[in-house]
């Protein structure tokens, strides 16, 4: 007598394991207690002497109930995470992948590729390298995109409504359209997308820094090589029926998304990551294709695979300097230098051409410079061995401010921020200055100043307007103040109220600007510091003791020393990976003061939000 393959699965009890739904469990019939009893005979024999019999009772069936055994048995032992599992704990599973484990994975299926893709999980890759973004410039080339996207559609919705005013006339298709006319390009989705492409490919000021537009392949293209047909048919031949029940996002095949970019529904097998999100209503750039670009990046770079260009073109030899560079600065777009030959150049690099006339009014060397292109700062600020620190427009070249008797000896080096400009000199000290003109009650007003603006002895600063005129100086931290450096400061940071300064007699220095005290010295190197950098929490400098040593900024403590170089480490430049977590401490800390200005805020007169239980104080991050 045939018994059902089903009872197969008597004896496996639930709690076993729960990778199987109970829709799997409860199948198995019920059986007589005659049965029951060989069944629980059979399962307390050995595991060997189990094997033997299972194979005994498979020996004796037909072959199609030995293949649905085979089945059944491999979905036992096998089942596919990305269908089983919520899509929140498998791209958990996920985030612990390195890229290349994550890139493997994803060709799994097309379930695995889905979630493989996610965005989160390239965002954190992308961090984890230590890379960071402009952030600005996404948004700025995402904007850009969605106001031709938008445009792109108006012309569309116009040729439909064209389309629509002839089929209304009394005639039949044929008609309106002979047989040699093209119905309008606009009328198709496809169109409306190679038009959108187009108009991202024109000029270059069309085009995102640093993101290089991959082939495009709309949703209904018929532009398909022939390798990709063979892909796709291999890839089709081997989905499986759950993979289409699984994704990472709803979505619905009526949503109307932008026109220039692909939808979730347009989207192929494809190994190459799109520039665009498939699932945001909006043009959004994917951070898998960011992070694709940025890796090829890094290995261009690491495998010398990089192209040089010098300044000026042999061409133009006229627009060179007439002495050797001592400072640069660049952007994506322009690159400004300071020479011994006393000028400050403005360099474009799309045409790598001198833009404009040298910049004139330094009376010796320009050892340092700073600039800031953007439009709501329009400013270059430079320092020079004549010990004048001038303040320049940077779209004109207008000469905004000299500072003659800034220092009274070579300005070494100089750094500005939103606030503040400070520089260092040869003089042993460094200075401070306001970028713009600031009320008493300003929040950028340091506080250790309040007391000299009321006692009227601050020559910047207007008693009857409580106004501190633009690029007055704020401080000077050097002689005769305690703790100064006591020899020529060569290179400064600035990183919110902290400055650091790196000096000859080899010391760091750490200062407050809005205290006007030193915080911290640093020590490690055994000879002059030449460049320093800072981050606001590990200094990184480099010395004529031939080394780069890093500090952490807080301790003080000296976290590593780099060797390698057989002369001066003339400058450093140097970016951590470091990922935005908090630790207990900072999450009880932030608790804590989140209570605080609640139960501050009732104390003031505010009106308890309604239904809340927050009657009475309680632990801080219970």
């Amino acid at each position: 007598m045939r018994r059902n393959i089903s009872q197969l699965d008597e004896g496996y009890s639930e709690g076993e394991t729960r990778s199987h739904s109970d829709s799997e469990m409860a199948f198995v019939p019920d059986m007589d207690a005659a049965t029951q009893h060989v069944l629980n005979l059979v399962l307390a024999l050995p595991e060997e002497q189990r094997k033997l019999f299972a194979e005994s009772i498979i020996r004796s069936l037909p072959n199609a109930d030995k293949e649905l055994i085979g089945r059944y048995c491999n979905t036992l032992t096998h089942f596919d995470p990305a269908h089983y599992l919520p899509a929140e704990l498998m791209l958990s599973v996920l985030s612990y992948l390195d890229p290349l484990d994550l890139l493997t994975s994803s060709t799994v299926s097309r379930a695995w590729r889905e979630r493989a893709q996610d965005e989160k999980l390239w965002r954190s890759c992308f961090a984890r390298e230590g890379w960071v973004l402009d952030r600005s410039k996404i948004e700025e080339f995402e904007e850009r995109m969605q106001r031709r996207v938008k445009k792109t559609r108006e012309e569309s919705q116009a040729s439909r409504r064209e389309l629509q005013r002839r089929g209304s006339r009394k005639r039949k298709t044929e008609e309106a359209f002979s047989e040699g006319e093209a119905v309008p390009k606009a009328a198709s989705p496809e169109s409306m997308d190679e038009a959108v492409r187009a108009q991202m490919s024109q000029g270059s000021e069309d085009s995102m820094e640093g993101v290089e537009l991959g082939p495009y392949q709309p949703g209904a293209s018929s532009r398909r090589s022939s390798s990709d047909a063979l892909m796709r048919s291999k890839i089709d031949t081997r989905r499986s029926s759950t993979e289409s029940a699984t994704s990472m996002t709803t979505f619905s095949p009526r949503r109307k998304l932008t026109d220039g970019y692909r939808t979730q529904a347009d989207i192929q097998f494809n190994l190459i990551p799109g520039l665009w999100r498939p699932n945001t209503t909006q043009p959004k750039v994917s951070w898998p294709y960011l992070y694709k670009q940025r890796a090829r990046l890094e290995r261009n770079w690491e495998k010398g695979a990089y192209t040089m260009f010098r300044l000026p073109r042999p061409e133009h030899a006229d627009e060179g300097h007439t002495e050797c560079v001592y400072t640069i600065q660049h952007t994506c777009s322009h690159l400004v230098s300071g020479s011994r030959d006393r000028t400050i150049r403005i360099w474009d690099l799309n045409t790598y051409r001198l833009k404009g006339e040298p910049l004139r009014g330094h009376d010796a060397s320009v050892l340092c410079l700073q600039f800031d292109e953007r439009p709501e700062h329009d400013i270059i600020v430079s320092g020079g061995s004549d010990a004048y620190v001038i303040v320049w427009r940077f779209s004109t070249g207008e000469l905004l401010r000299k500072m003659t008797n800034a220092h009274d000896e070579s300005v070494l080096n100089l750094r500005f921020d939103d606030r503040y400009i400070v520089t260092c000199s040869k003089d042993r000290s460094i200075k401070v200055w306001s970028r713009r003109a600031m009320h008493r009650s300003d929040p950028l007003m340091p506080s250790f100043l309040l007391p000299l603006l009321d006692r009227g002895n601050f020559l910047c600063y207007n008693i009857k307007t409580d106004i501190l005129r633009e690029h007055a100086l704020l401080i000077s931290f050097g002689p005769p103040m305690s703790g100064a450096h006591q020899a020529a400061v060569n290179a400064v940071q600035i990183q919110d109220n902290t400055i650091i300064s790196a000096s000859g007699d080899r010391t760091i220095k750490a200062w407050n600007v809005d205290t006007g005290k030193l915080v911290r010295t640093y020590t490690g190197h055994t000879k002059g510091i030449a460049c320093v950098q800072y981050d606001g929490r590990r200094i990184v400098s480099g010395s004529s003791d031939n080394t780069v040593r890093i500090f952490d900024a807080q301790s003080a403590a000296e976290v590593a020393c780099l060797t390698g170089h057989e002369n001066l480490v003339r400058t450093v430049q140097a970016r951590f990976g470091d990922m935005d977590t908090l630790t207990d401490e900072e999450l009880y800390d932030k608790a804590k003061a989140t209570d605080k200005a609640f139960f501050q805020a009732l104390e003031a007169g505010m009106p308890l939000p309604s239904g809340s239980r927050r009657l009475s104080r309680r632990n801080a991050g219970s």
